[in-house]
């Protein structure tokens, strides 16, 4: 023990030399201890020279016999290949091994490590909590918070950002902004920066200036954004010298000033900022604001593309296709591509030699985002690469989207829905739309809408409708309203406008939807022949709901002629789209035998297909089938689900009850009838009813 004393000038004057020596002894004898505060002196090289190899030693050794401390010295020599290999999986391997044992500056690292390097918001969360439960500060639970943002666990944030909602650190005040960001809460955002930038927080300013810059939660003022940037710049934040740069560049809350944009841009470019260094190098390419410098201007691109800058990579290739290198073109162009950069895969297209063109193209998107592999779809759908290729770009539009390409998603989804070069599939739709729309794609969800209110390619579900055609209706052009006035003939809750809601406008724009629902109006009007007039139109466009309307028109001959063979022709289209109805009037005249052979099995069929859909006739049909079979079990089984609203299901259940007498059974069903359904029940079972009653 009196060795620490040496070491760390306890009772005694500090001696690193001292220490070192007795720890030496100690360690000779494989002191766990000794041998980590000698791996620690030789890395820092206290008391001895500075030796990275030895240190490595030391801190392997103890890490092997379980020192947590020495497992993080161990994965910082790693990390930094400071006398051993640069490994960044043994550095990952010993952090998380001492993290595991609740190290916490090796759960610090590792919260680092995924928040900045390789970014993994899920590991990071993991590191975090584990970090925050064994020291619960501040700082640490609103990093916290902000990573629970990220992989959408908005309620976990919340929980903490609402524990420091009044705090006075400019820290926390700046991370809550963050949380209203995410959120979307730009005003509160706003506030949050502003007291924490009041305080000095750089990092504040430069993001409340950003805020000014875009008008983003406050009116857009470009001179306050200037301010911002310029007392965040003064304090050294590499960000917003750049932004203060580009605000003297292009005039933007200041007159427009190359040279003092240059002025700033060299000082960030000085730090090794990719971003600086681009355009610092596109400026003295171009003699924008300093002396014109093709050397200097190149040098820096490079610099740049080198630490992964996109725009440096493609400004570097662009140079080079200039100066005909076109291997040096294309190597940056494909660096740049696997960031991401359009402009640099639509060059890498002409620049590939047409023979290797293609499998070219198809090993670089397959490395590249999922946003090049769906430029790649659509070029190929184009016919860029000829019409031989063509057919591949299905094949490619659906990797995209299995890689969560969200405008991939949506065309995939579209196309599914409007059977435009895929078979018409309502669930994969359904499912990638849902994939677009969960990826906050500024898409229309128009037809998720539709999908939910139909429920087609699953399960109906009329407030998801409302939810998307409400988001939708601003984007359409109103179209979305047609829909949501439907639901609001349904019953649903809507907005006001939609009760009395004007389909004729629509219905002549040619809108099916609106057609059909101006016609079942018109016909509750009394006015039949212009209802039957568009519901015609709806039904020749496709329209399910009309096609079944216009094969009920056919059946009944009261406001058309009775015709049976067309009643079947539109019935049939519209069983082809599902439609409910349509499936039970079908099944009625297979059952009958009119219009067509009589088959009752097909008949049952069809109102089974209904039924699964809610059509409670159908559901009747099937129940009644079953009752005259004597299976009470099935009629029960298939009435249940209704029997709470539909007169008719009572009826039934009384009517069996009765043909069985269980008079008792009966009654109770009764007690819950209407008073004039009651009466009507009486009149037609009254003798049936009362007399073993009365004997009672």
């Amino acid at each position: 023990m009196w060795v620490l004393f040496i070491c760390l000038g306890w009772n005694t004057e500090i001696d690193h030399q001292q220490a070192v020596y007795w720890f030496e002894k100690s360690a000779a004898q494989n002191h766990r201890s000794s041998l980590h505060n000698l791996g620690a002196h030789y890395s820092e090289g206290m008391g001895v020279e500075t030796d990275f190899r030895k240190a490595a030693s030391y801190f392997e050794r103890a890490a092997q016999m379980g020192h947590t401390n020495s497992m993080v010295g161990l994965a910082h020599l790693y990390q930094f290949g400071d006398g051993v290999e640069k490994d960044l999986n043994k550095m990952l391997y010993w952090l998380e091994k001492a993290g595991e044992q609740e190290n916490v500056y090796a759960q610090q690292d590792l919260a680092e490590y995924f928040l900045t390097s390789e970014i993994n918001p899920t590991k990071a969360v993991y590191w975090l909590e584990k970090l925050v439960k064994q020291n619960p500060d501040e700082k640490n639970e609103l990093v916290l918070a902000n990573q629970y943002l990220e992989i959408n666990q908005i309620d976990k944030a919340k929980s903490i950002v609402e524990k420091y909602l009044e705090s006075d650190n400019p820290e926390s005040q700046k991370a809550m902004g963050s949380y209203f960001i995410w959120l979307g809460e730009y005003d509160r955002a706003a506030k949050m920066y502003e007291k924490s930038a009041a305080q000095g927080n750089s990092s504040a300013q430069h993001l409340l200036g950003k805020m000014y810059f875009d008008g983003l939660g406050v009116k857009q003022d470009y001179t306050k954004s200037f301010d911002l940037f310029l007392q965040s710049a003064n304090q050294g934040f590499i960000e917003a010298q750049l932004d203060l740069a580009r605000s003297y560049l292009l005039g933007k809350g200041t007159k427009r000033d190359n040279q003092q944009a240059i002025k700033w841009l060299t000082e960030v470019a000085e730090t090794g900022h990719p971003d600086a260094q681009f355009m610092l190098g596109t400026a003295k390419l171009e003699g924008r604001g300093t002396t014109k410098n093709i050397k200097q201007g190149i040098q820096l691109l490079i610099a740049s593309a080198q630490q992964g800058n996109k725009d440096g990579q493609y400004n570097l290739a662009q140079h080079y296709k200039k100066q005909k290198n076109i291997d040096k073109a294309i190597y940056w162009f494909e660096q740049a591509t696997l960031q991401g950069d359009q402009l640099a895969f639509s060059n890498l297209t002409a620049l590939y030699p047409q023979t290797q063109r293609i499998k070219k193209l198809q090993e670089l998107v397959a490395k590249a985002p999922s946003s090049i592999e769906f430029s790649f779809a659509l070029m190929l759908k184009a016919k860029k690469f000829g019409s031989q290729n063509q057919q591949k770009w299905k094949t490619h539009l659906i990797s995209a989207a299995e890689r969560g390409n969200s405008e991939a998603q949506a065309e995939l989804g579209i196309a599914y829905f409007n059977g435009t070069d895929f078979e018409i599939d309502f669930a994969k739709a359904r499912y990638w739309l849902e994939q677009a729309d969960n990826n906050n794609i500024k898409n229309d969800p128009y037809i998720l809408g539709i999908l939910y209110l139909f429920g087609l390619g699953g399960k109906a579900d009329l407030e998801r409708a409302v939810y998307f055609l409400q988001k939708s209706e601003n984007i359409n052009e109103g179209r979305a309203g047609i829909y949501l006035a439907y639901l609001a003939r349904m019953g649903v809750k809507v907005a006001e406008k939609y009760q009395h809601f004007d389909f004729e406008p629509w219905a002549q724009k040619g809108e099916a939807f609106a057609q059909v629902l101006l016609a079942d109006k018109l016909h509750q009007a009394g006015q039949y022949k212009q209802a039957f007039m568009w519901t015609e139109k709806s039904a020749k466009q496709g329209n399910s709901m009309a096609q079944a309307a216009m094969g009920a028109y056919y059946i009944d001959g009261d406001i058309v002629e009775r015709n049976l063979n067309l009643a079947v022709k539109w019935l049939n289209l519209a069983v082809a789209q599902n439609n409910p109805q349509a499936q039970h009037l079908l099944g009625n005249l297979y059952l009958e035998g009119k219009g067509v052979p009589q088959d009752k099995p097909k008949a049952y069929q069809l109102f089974e297909l209904a039924a699964l859909q809610g059509d409670e006739e159908s559901i009747l049909r099937i129940a009644e089938k079953y009752r005259q079979e004597g299976n009470r079990e099935k009629m029960l089984e298939w009435l249940n689900p209704i029997l709470a609203e539909n007169r008719k299901a009572r009826y039934m259940v009384i009517y069996d009850h009765l043909m069985h007498e269980e008079w008792l059974k009966a009654i109770d069903w009764l007690k819950k009838l209407t008073p004039a359904e009651q009466d009507m029940m009486l009149r037609i079972y009254r003798g049936s009813i009362y007399e073993p009653y009365n004997e009672e």
